[in-house]
């Protein structure tokens, strides 16, 4: 078999593992890998704090330089370790940077976020908002639903031209049956109930404006779970959290205390 039919074919099983969703933990743990940066064990800075209510996931988020005009965007993200009634959250070997976190409880259906994504978007003409609408609603057919959970605007100027760009976050929600490869239907457990399963993703969106319309320029994805249909919301509930964001890490593990997160 030649290099590229080698490569076609396993885009295909790529494709196929994507559309049958999680049949499998070993599929899951694939998925975990490559969405969440590994680590450098020779970087020694870190984070670690506590918080009022239990976590399912802890993310650091790297807001980094992308380009010679100034603006940023999230190439790295890293996931925590829990403890202590999953209360306590610590990040080791972290490279020197600036930080956004995300608290999620899964079981809870909540997100709590510190991302820096820009200035308030309320300003924006509504034939804009809606072409945003538009172009995160087209971005992938797997997921029939979406929300904009929040988003944010960099203005950008170079030889005297102002350009924009945006940051969304965005949830994306399959609430549909979906298929294992053998055919059977996929589920998952919540509370101790089996039932069919959904996949739900939170993601980071970089768009560059065109005139009126948006331009998808980056993606990176932060969260991709399986769960179960059983009590589950259409759209996880949302608290954004400025103490969250902009979070210096040097050549040490910062100590953040207790970080007290509001009820949605």
């Amino acid at each position: 078999m030649g290099r590229d039919a080698m490569k076609t074919k396993l885009v295909a099983a790529l494709l196929g593992l994507t559309l049958a969703g999680l049949a499998d933990a070993g599929a899951q743990q694939k998925i975990i890998q490559r969405i969440y940066t590994e680590v450098d064990v020779t970087d020694d800075g870190g984070l670690e704090g506590k918080v009022d209510v239990p976590l399912t996931h802890a993310l650091a988020m790297s807001r980094e330089f992308v380009d010679k005009e100034g603006t940023y965007s999230y190439e790295r993200c890293f996931r925590g370790k829990l403890s202590e009634g999953d209360k306590t959250f610590k990040f080791e070997h972290l490279p020197v940077g600036k930080y956004d976190l995300v608290f999620i409880n899964q079981d809870q259906s909540v997100l709590y976020e510190g991302l820096n994504l820009g200035d308030d978007i309320s300003k924006l003409p509504p034939v804009s908002k809606q072409n945003l609408e538009k172009i995160v609603g087209k971005q992938d057919g797997f997921f029939n639903r979406y929300f904009i959970m929040r988003a944010g605007l960099q203005t950008v100027e170079k030889d005297g031209d102002k350009t924009l760009k945006m940051s969304a976050l965005v949830e994306r929600l399959r609430d549909k049956k979906f298929l294992t490869q053998g055919g059977d239907l996929v589920k998952a457990t919540r509370n101790g109930k089996e039932a069919m399963a959904f996949v739900r993703r939170f993601e980071v969106l970089e768009l560059n404006q065109a005139t009126d319309d948006w331009q998808v320029a980056d993606t990176r994805h932060i969260y991709r779970e399986t769960e179960s249909s059983e009590g589950a919301l259409p759209h996880f509930r949302h608290v954004f959290a400025p103490a969250l964001g902009n979070i210096r890490v040097v050549h040490t593990v910062k100590s953040l205390g207790l970080v007290p997160l509001l009820k949605p």
